[in-house]
C-alpha cells in the first residue's frame, strides 16, 4: 500500500486577533483571498503545526447530491437574519443582523424571541422546548432526502468524539 502525496502549504498570520475582531461584521474582499485549495492539502502554520487537512471526495457523492437537491432552493430563496452571529455580526439581533443564506433544518431546541414574547404575554409555559423548523414543516419529503448525509456526518463526529475521549484518557493515565 503506497502513500498518497498531498500538497502542503504553510500559512503566516495576516492579521492580529485585535485586527480580526475589528473585522467582524465585514465581508472578505476578493483581493484578500491569496490561496484557493482545490486538491488534497495539509495546511500548517509557520511553526509547522497542523492547522487543518482538506480532502476531496471523502463524503458519499449520492448523499451529497440528494442533500443539495433537497435544501438548495429553500436555503437560497429564504435568507435569514435570525442566525445569531453566523453572518459575522458582533451583536445578536434580528433587527440589525445582515441576512445570510443559512437555514435551520430538522428541529431546534430554543424558541425564537417572538415566540418567547408570545408565551410570556399569554402567561403560557410550553411543555416541550423542541420545535419543528419551517423547512421540515413545509417540505417533509425533502427533509427525508437530506437525512442520510446528516446521519453520515453525525457518525463521523461520533468517531472523532470517541477518539478525542480516548486520547484525553490515555494522556491522563500517562501523566499519572
Amino acid at each position: 500500500m503506497g502513500y498518497i502525496m498531498v500538497k502542503e502549504i504553510f500559512l503566516d498570520e495576516q492579521y492580529t486577533d485585535a485586527e480580526m475582531y475589528n473585522r467582524l461584521n465585514t465581508e472578505v474582499d476578493v483581493d484578500e483571498i491569496h490561496t484557493i485549495i482545490r486538491e488534497d492539502t495539509d495546511c500548517y502554520n509557520i511553526h509547522g503545526e497542523l492547522l487543518f487537512r482538506f480532502r476531496k471526495k471523502k463524503l458519499p457523492s449520492g448523499e451529497i447530491d440528494d442533500y443539495y437537491d433537497a435544501i438548495y432552493s429553500f436555503t437560497n430563496s429564504n435568507p435569514s437574519c435570525n442566525r445569531g452571529t453566523a453572518n459575522g455580526d458582533k451583536i445578536k439581533s434580528i433587527h440589525t443582523n445582515k441576512k445570510v443564506y443559512s437555514s435551520i433544518m430538522g428541529y431546534y431546541d430554543k424558541f425564537s424571541p417572538k415566540l418567547k414574547y408570545f408565551f410570556t404575554k399569554m402567561k403560557v409555559k410550553p411543555l416541550i422546548g423542541l420545535l419543528e423548523c419551517r423547512f421540515t414543516r413545509e417540505y417533509p419529503e425533502k427533509m427525508l432526502k437530506a437525512i442520510p448525509l446528516l446521519k453520515f456526518l453525525l457518525f463521523i463526529l461520533l468517531i472523532i468524539y470517541q477518539l478525542i475521549h480516548y486520547i484525553v484518557n490515555l494522556s491522563i493515565l500517562l501523566l499519572n
